[in-house]
């Protein structure tokens, strides 16, 4: 019997070990674009974007683009920016843990109901931790109405997605 020598067993050795590495390692980089989000909207959970923060910011805006409006009407404007940007953040998390999710399972036979499930879920926890840590800094609160925002924008954006990717009736 012949054998193969042990250089050539090695070497087919290594690339199969480099082959499921790359394999495996693909599949992990569709999470990254939702952690990344994540830590972004962690950095956005800071007192640096607090309301008066980004007043500093907005209010100048606002007073130019409605010049003759008065200051409480304003100020009701850039809450209303500021909770809306609670519906978006989260809509697009969920976008992108759906995405991100959908082309990691792959090889999983996970149906889009289960992948929104787990998105939606995703989102409910990262909400509640993000509220918990903004209760924790000098000048922010943490509001359960806050984490309502958070997930009717995941909501939203989920019952958008399963309705896209439903297979049409027959």
């Amino acid at each position: 019997m012949h054998e193969r020598p042990i250089h050539i067993l090695v070497l087919k050795e290594t690339l199969e070990v480099k082959r499921r590495f790359s394999v495996g390692f693909k599949r992990w980089v569709w999470l990254l674009p939702p952690l990344l989000w994540m830590a972004l909207m962690a950095l956005f959970s800071t007192d640096h974007f607090s309301g008066s923060q980004t007043s500093r910011f907005i209010a100048p805006f606002l007073n130019w683009l409605f010049p003759n409006t008065d200051g409480a009407i304003l100020d009701h404007i850039h809450f209303a920016i500021r909770k809306s940007g609670h519906l978006m953040e989260y809509a697009v998390l969920a976008w992108l843990w759906f995405f991100g999710l959908t082309r990691w399972s792959k090889e999983i036979p996970w149906r889009m109901q289960k992948i929104a499930i787990v998105s939606g879920l995703i989102c409910l926890i990262f909400a509640i931790s993000d509220e918990v840590h903004q209760s924790m800094t000098l000048f922010r609160s943490g509001q359960p109405t806050d984490v309502a925002l958070d997930v009717l924008g995941a909501s939203i954006m989920l019952g958008y997605l399963l309705k896209k990717t439903d297979p049409p009736a027959a």
